[in-house]
């Protein structure tokens, strides 16, 4: 099984028992649980799962999500790619809203991750070509750069890796030049300018949407360390 660092910090959370994903073959893909937890059991677990699920494929129903609530714990179901699924278990009692942003960040993770590696199986003769480009554009993006200090800057920037990758710092200092904005922020408006910039590539809806959802939230949270004049000044 593979070893995914998104699935090792969903198990990291305290609410969080085990985590799984598996194809819509039934394949096992990676986990990330206790030692008592082995294959051979994640095995039976994911044919248990289908065998629920496949109450609905009868009914002609799809779903992205489901979440089952026994006695002892409960069963988080999510879709994503074209057909792997995330199978979380979590302490009874649990407050699931507090769980959802780091599962579809997870999910966001996984989800690329597949498509990278679906890219390569089908490509795997361009990665030199694709290597040099990438030391290209890093040495582009390198070349016109300043150090950022900006925590709020430093934070819109973790949050957007998640959707865009490694350059997230890079692509939104680039968006900082574009639409003319200065480091610190100093109103709710910037952040949310340069936010709607970076999500323009963002291709796949249902991950722009997360996206602007995840970075409003933050935006909500962050601007209370925005100078307290910033925008209370009247017209």
């Amino acid at each position: 099984m593979k070893n995914i660092p998104a699935l090792n910090r969903l198990l990291d959370l305290e609410e969080v028992a085990a985590v799984f994903t598996y194809t819509s073959d039934l394949k096992l893909e990676a986990a990330a649980v206790p030692p008592n937890y082995t294959e051979q059991l994640l095995e039976q677990l994911v044919l248990r799962i289908d065998q629920v699920l496949s109450l609905t494929r009868k009914a002609h129903v799809g779903f992205k999500e489901v979440i089952f609530t026994f006695e002892g714990h409960t069963l988080w179901i999510k879709a994503y790619g074209h057909d792997h699924f995330l199978a979380l278990f979590i302490t009874a009692g649990s407050d699931l809203s507090l769980l959802r942003q780091p599962i579809n960040l997870a999910v966001v993770n996984l989800d690329s991750h597949s498509q990278r590696r679906i890219e390569s199986d089908t490509s795997i003769g361009n990665t030199d070509l694709l290597n040099a480009a990438h030391r290209a554009e890093m040495e582009l993006l390198q070349s016109d750069r300043q150090q950022v200090t900006d925590e709020n800057f430093i934070q819109l920037a973790a949050l957007t890796e998640f959707f865009l990758g490694i350059l997230a710092s890079e692509i939104l200092e680039y968006g900082l030049r574009d639409q003319e904005l200065t480091l610190p922020f100093t109103s709710k408006s910037q952040m949310v300018h340069l936010v709607d910039y970076a999500s323009r590539l963002i291709a796949n809806v249902e991950h722009k949407k997360m996206y602007l959802d995840e970075c409003a939230e933050l935006i909500e949270r962050l601007e209370v360390n925005l100078p307290a004049s910033a925008e209370t000044v009247a017209p």
